[in-house]
């Protein structure tokens, strides 16, 4: 300010101080100086612009928690009245400067322009807190924000498979991840939580009793998870788990809340990261089972002991298919065709009842027989899920065939399929059989019904001798079976008389002492008696006895309607000592399997090839190292030929099959972990195979004999089979009533009575007493008969009964009559007695003499015995040995004079010849004396002469020698 007075210049300075500028002091302003009362001086206007960073802050924290490598966002809220530009601003982190994103509005709103700036986090090198500084500079100056933020970094998660919030991935600092489990099927083993700090996890809240540990999934995973079966098929479930260090203690099979089987064996394979567990539940599918889910309960122990128990997934079991086929519509008990004529050829239809629900949805059907030729049924209505499709075959297609359904089903890629064999049968032709002579048979023309008959009937006093009887297809389809030609012979009531025939049955003749019975087609026999022989020394057939004294024929129960046929079969096998097996039900039915191969191999089991048998509850228990097995072999066809099964049941139980049982691992009594891949299975000699077979039966009928049949009248069910009705009980229905008992007290004469009035007292009643030796009654010993009925007694060849007596007397007799021994005089025939000069009348060769019997012997005319008699009766004594019992007859000798000179001359003649001979005999004896004499006077006289001479000298001896002479 100038001073006029003086025009100095004197300085005054006034200075405003604004502490804390705010947006609302950005005004004009000027200073009005006042001179005292001179008045005011307003000075120049001075305008003041405020601008400056209202705020800086992180608006997108991602959590809780800034972690590394995420982006941060600043908002910076700016207040000017320029407009800032991206090169005005720079950025510092810790001080070094670095270039963010910028997001600059066009335009101030409110004047203030809201800029972002974008950039990665990064952790410092120390700490968690990084400064972030903004500079603005403009025309107005420079404005400046910081602003702090801490950074963490983040954790990064391990993928553990069936934990889906451990599968890869980050997880923020201060994050926690707890209640951790695995998928279903899956047991969760290790922490169930984590914690994420600055990039390290850390787990806690183990399931095990041991640290905290990264978690890891040990699956209960049950397969298939889904499935279609076959109804009445075999299916098997398998519930294992992966490599773990905990111990099954055991697995329970589930459905619902039903435990279906507890398995506490289950079976612990090796493998190089440690151990796994496997448990197979196998059953036999029924369509009540369908759409129901299966699971699996694992108990098990961790590695410290601790008990735990998990759910595995579940399999959904699908059950559809083929519930059955049937062959109907043809009337008799077999399909028939007529080669020649095809008016008589039955029909038949083939009827398949397949399931068609909601689900599994039936979306194709196909059938063809083993030839591969595809057979067309047609769609029917379907009932409560089952549809019906129907075949009836043309006369050029009714054929002996397999047929096999397959059925496919929506969503499903395999296909499910039944088989049924059809048995087609050819009608025989009677006129085929062969002709004999003295036969006719029965029937001579026309059809024959598979395995009817025909029978070859021989004229009065003959028999058939072979194959009388032809039945039809027994050997070959369609031919009458007569595998020897019948020859008419003989006569079959020579000694035994004529068998009856059964009632629906008849009898053959194999010989003039030997026949058998049989019953017609769609009939049985009653009790054990097919054959019979006749014995020749009693006149009597093997069959008579004190039961059936006439030797009725056995009767023919008539078959009924088979329900079902089930053979029971028990077999014992062994393993090699240590080894066992059957633990689980994946190895029963691999030893099953096996066991059925072993018995196709031997060509065994055909019945179940052919679709005719099929096996069932089959079970194999162990004992150490023994096996027993027990299954059930089901007749499927043809039920009313029993023989379809037990042929095949006593074929399999003669059999012995020992085969290799493929396993991975043999479980020993012993830990091991020794692999093999076969264990040898042999059938144990020690225990016997044994079968049972049941046969069940349609309303009215029983069993009998694996047969159903109703008991014809004489005959009762008891026992479980038709049998004759004892003496005593009667029956006169045709059903499968036990016979009935004689009311008070009566009884019957014979079994098989088939009336009340059969009944009688017992004090009418006879018991045939014991035969005599040597003899036989007839009726035969034990026979009742009323009282005063006669008796037959027969004596054996070579014995007869006492001269006189007969041999029909009553039964009730104190006493029977005996069997003596007879006197034979088969020697003395017509030619032998003419010999001996004996009248051949009353004297028969053939007919022997009875004891006491006198037999009168005379000779022929002008003969006598000795003593001039005539005749002499001779007796036979049978009481006594065999040699008493011979019979001798003398000769006879001519009794006139002519024959008596004739010997008086032959006596005179013999005396003198005799006289003669004598004679002569002397006069040879006198001629050979003297010759004697001679002869030893001669030696005599020379031996004196010789003693003479030595006595006396030389001169001596000529007159001793002449005097010895002399006197000799």
């Amino acid at each position: 300010i100038s001073n006029k007075a003086t025009g100095a210049v004197v300085s005054s300075t006034s200075t405003y101080t604004k502490a804390s500028v705010d947006y609302a002091d950005a005004l004009t302003y000027a200073c009005k100086v006042t001179f005292g009362d001179k008045g005011s001086v307003m000075g120049d206007d001075a305008t003041v612009t405020v601008q400056g960073i209202n705020s800086l802050a992180q608006i997108n924290k991602q959590g809780d928690f800034t972690e590394t490598g995420e982006t941060v966002t600043l908002s910076m809220a700016v207040q000017t009245t320029i407009k800032p530009e991206t090169s005005q601003i720079t950025a510092n982190k810790d001080g070094t400067a670095f270039t963010p994103t910028y997001n600059i509005p066009a335009s101030a709103t409110n004047g203030i322009y809201t800029i972002t700036l974008s950039f990665a986090a990064a952790k410092p090198s120390s700490g968690n807190t990084v400064s972030i500084g903004v500079s603005i500079v403009n025309s107005h100056g420079t404005m400046t924000s910081s602003v702090s933020i801490d950074v963490y970094n983040k954790c990064t998660l391990p993928a553990i498979d069936h934990i889906s919030v451990l599968s890869g991935g980050t997880l923020d600092h201060n994050g926690v991840l707890s209640g951790m489990s695995c998928d279903a099927g899956y047991v969760l083993q290790g922490s169930q939580k984590v914690t994420c700090n600055d990039g390290t996890l850390t787990y806690s809240e183990s399931t095990t009793s041991t640290a905290s540990s990264t978690p890891k999934c040990i699956g209960f995973n049950i397969q298939p998870s889904t499935s279609l079966v076959q109804v009445g098929d075999y299916e098997k479930l398998t519930c294992e788990t992966a490599a773990s260090d905990f111990t099954v203690s055991s697995i329970e099979w589930k459905t619902g809340s039903t435990t279906l089987w507890t398995d506490t064996s289950a079976k612990l394979n090796s493998t190089e990261n440690g151990r796994m567990y496997k448990s197979v539940y196998g059953f036999e599918a029924q369509i009540s089972e369908n759409q129901k889910d299966y699971y699996c309960k694992v108990n098990y122990k961790d590695s410290g002991n601790k008990d735990h128990s998990s759910n595995s997934n579940s399999a959904k079991i699908n059950i559809a298919g083929i519930n059955e086929i049937t062959v109907t519509g043809y009337s008799g008990k077999y399909i028939e065709v007529d080669t020649t004529s095809a008016s008589n050829s039955e029909s038949y239809t083939v009827t398949a009842k397949v399931y068609n629900m909601s689900a599994p949805a039936l979306s194709n059907l196909t059938a063809k027989n083993e030839k591969g030729n595809v057979i067309v049924f047609t769609a029917g209505s379907t009932v409560d899920g089952v549809q019906t499709y129907t075949y009836t075959p043309a006369e050029a297609k009714k054929i002996d065939e397999i047929i096999t359904i397959e059925a496919s089903y929506t969503g499903f890629n395999n296909k499910l399929s039944k088989s049924q064999k059809v048995h087609v049968y050819k009608f025989c032709k009677a006129d085929s059989l062969p002709n004999v002579a003295d036969g006719t048979w029965n029937p001579a023309t026309g059809n024959i019904n598979h395995f009817g008959h025909a029978t070859l009937s021989c004229k009065d006093g003959s028999f058939a001798v072979g194959s009388s009887t032809a039945i039809c297809g027994q050997a070959t389809r369609g031919i009458l079976n007569v595998p020897t030609t019948p020859v008419c012979q003989g006569s079959a009531t020579a000694k035994c008389g004529t068998l009856t025939s059964p009632n629906n049955g008849y009898v053959i003749y194999e010989n003039t002492n030997s026949a058998k019975y049989y019953c017609n087609d769609g009939y049985v026999m009653v009790g054990n008696l097919t054959s019979t022989t006749c014995n020749t020394a009693s006149g009597s057939w093997s069959h008579v006895s004190a039961e059936n004294p006439d030797g009725d024929a056995p009767a023919c129960s008539k078959k009924a309607t088979t329900n079902s046929r089930v053979a029971t079969i028990t077999a014992g096998y062994e393993l090699p000592l240590g080894s066992t097996y059957c633990s689980t039900p994946a190895q029963v039915h691999h030893f099953e399997e096996t066991l059925v191969a072993a018995m196709v191999a031997k060509g065994d089991l055909t019945c179940r090839a052919n679709s005719t048998c099929s096996i069932d509850s089959f079970t194999c228990t162990a004992t150490s190292n023994k096996l027993k097995i027990t299954y059930k072999l089901k007749q499927e066809g043809n039920l009313d030929n029993p023989h379809v099964l037990t042929d095949q049941v006593d074929t399999i139980v003669k059999q012995t099959y020992d085969f290799n049982l493929d396993t991975t691992v043999a479980k020993r009594s012993v830990p091991s972990r020794s692999k093999r891949s076969t264990i040898s299975v042999k059938q144990d000699a020690t225990v016997k195979t044994t079968s049972t077979v049941v046969t069940s039966c349609g309303s009215g009928s029983q069993s009998s004999s694996n047969v159903c049949v109703t008991c014809p009248p004489g005959t009762g069910f008891t026992n479980g089979a038709c049998a004759t009705c004892p003496r005593g009980q009667w029956n006169d229905a045709d059903d499968n009533t036990p016979c009935n008992t004689c009311t008070n007290s009566m009884t019957t004469l014979k079994s098989g009575s088939t009336s009340a009035n059969d009944c009688t007292r017992v004090q009418d009643v006879c018991t045939v007493k014991s035969a005599p030796a040597n003899g036989h009654l007839s009726p035969v010993p034990g026979s009742q008969v009323n009282n005063n009925v006669m008796v037959t007694l027969t004596c054996n060849t070579g014995y007869d009964l006492q001269y006189s007596i007969a041999s029909s007397f009553a039964c009730n007799d104190a006493a029977y009559p005996t069997c003596f021994r007879t006197c034979d005089l088969s020697t003395y025939t017509p030619s032998k007695l003419e010999e001996l000069r004996v009248d051949s009348a009353g004297i028969n060769a053939n007919q022997p003499l009875r004891h006491l019997q006198a037999l009168k012997v005379n000779c022929i005319s002008n003969h006598n015995f000795e003593s001039s008699i005539n005749s002499k009766t001779l007796t036979c004594k049978g009481d006594g040995t065999l040699e008493d019992t011979k019979i001798t007859i003398p000769e006879c000798t001519k009794d006139d004079n002519t024959t008596l000179i004739v010997i008086i001359v032959l006596v005179v003649l013999l005396g003198v010849a005799v006289l003669l001979l004598f004679l002569f005999i002397f006069i040879q004896w006198r001629k050979k004396r003297n010759d004697s004499y001679k002869r030893r006077s001669k030696t005599t006289t020379l031996e004196l002469r010789k003693k003479d001479d030595e006595q006396a000298g030389p001169s001596g001896n000529t007159y001793q020698n002449n005097a010895r002479e002399d006197n000799v």
